[in-house]
């Protein structure tokens, strides 16, 4: 099978974080703040020039959400259940409500800084939280076909909810490479997909061609 050169286990564009595979701790990497969003200084001129070729087609998003703290994340992640607690769900009801759209503590990939909530700046405005009917709009579907040619995948499909455990997200989107995102929207896999693949078929390692080992 033809990976990509940059489709390995190793390459730290594909970690995966969720709740089958947490972190317990803080991870390093260089943050880069834009506003009063943080992300992964790795991604910043790839989401730039994602925002400046929407500019240019007339659409404009707003990062709504980037690097998140465990800290944050349990606190966000609180805040859900009680909110759904006081519409008079049970504890077990709430936190699984919770659940198809946010993950537990350590759980969420906004703990990479490699993940971005990105929505249709009037529709926020008039809305007022990320709701997924964004999807009906010209300038999300944009954003939903474009992020590939700058590495970005739409990491919460809804025809893969099977394999990422959260519901339809069209404002949440993943880097993981010009080459991987490329390679996994032309055979419509997830990103849990794509790693299983990579592992089934040993891809573990980053390959380039230098002058002593042309032949693969």
């Amino acid at each position: 099978m033809n990976f990509p050169n940059s489709g390995a286990l190793d390459n730290p564009n594909l970690i995966v974080v969720n709740q089958q595979h947490p972190i317990q701790e803080e991870l390093k990497f260089e943050r880069f703040l834009i506003g009063k969003e943080t992300i992964n200084t790795s991604i910043v001129d790839s989401l730039s020039r994602l925002f400046s070729e929407a500019e240019k087609n007339g659409f404009r998003f707003t990062l709504v959400s980037g690097y998140r703290s465990i800290a944050y994340q349990k606190s966000l992640f609180d805040q859900s259940v009680q909110r759904h607690r006081d519409a008079g769900y049970s504890l077990e009801q709430a936190q699984n409500m919770t659940l198809a759209y946010s993950q537990l503590p350590g759980s969420s990939e906004h703990h990479t800084g490699l993940a971005v909530d990105i929505i249709d700046t009037a529709f926020l405005n008039d809305r007022q939280d990320l709701y997924d009917d964004v999807d009906q709009l010209i300038s999300q579907q944009w954003l939903i076909n474009h992020a590939v040619d700058y590495g970005f995948i739409l990491r919460y499909p809804k025809t893969k909810v099977n394999w990422t455990g959260i519901n339809y997200e069209p404002w949440h989107f993943r880097f993981v490479g010009q080459e991987n995102a490329v390679y996994m929207t032309k055979n419509g896999l997830s990103l849990e997909e794509y790693i299983e693949r990579l592992t089934t078929n040993s891809k573990s390692h980053l390959w380039f061609r230098t002058q002593y080992n042309d032949q693969r």
